[in-house]
């Protein structure tokens, strides 16, 4: 994990988002539900400037993971995010210090 960290912080911002983003759809892909594969497969990253978004196209996504009042959430998406908390943590500190921002 340490390494890890060492590799993104030596990244341009840009480029270390989606590093960051990366690492945590792969883990969220691992936990994703699957009946038809619809769900899984619409998962992307994409670059926004200098950051980047974990998304989930399935027009049912958000229903998975945070549940409704008659399905519990699935939270494909938090775990993975839960499970790279530190590194994502200690990276935007980092990339906050780089860009200029507090």
């Amino acid at each position: 994990m340490d390494r890890e960290f060492d590799r993104l912080a030596k990244l341009d911002p840009a480029k270390a988002s989606m590093a960051m983003a990366s690492v945590v759809f792969s883990d969220s892909q691992q936990n994703v539900p699957v009946v038809t594969s619809r769900l899984k497969s619409s998962g992307l990253v994409v670059q926004v400037g200098q950051s980047a978004e974990l998304r989930y196209m399935a027009d049912y996504a958000a229903y998975v993971e945070f549940g409704t009042s008659k399905m519990a959430a699935r939270g494909y998406v938090r775990r993975a995010l839960d499970n790279h908390q530190r590194i994502l943590d200690a990276s935007v500190k980092v990339l906050k210090r780089d860009m200029g921002l507090k």
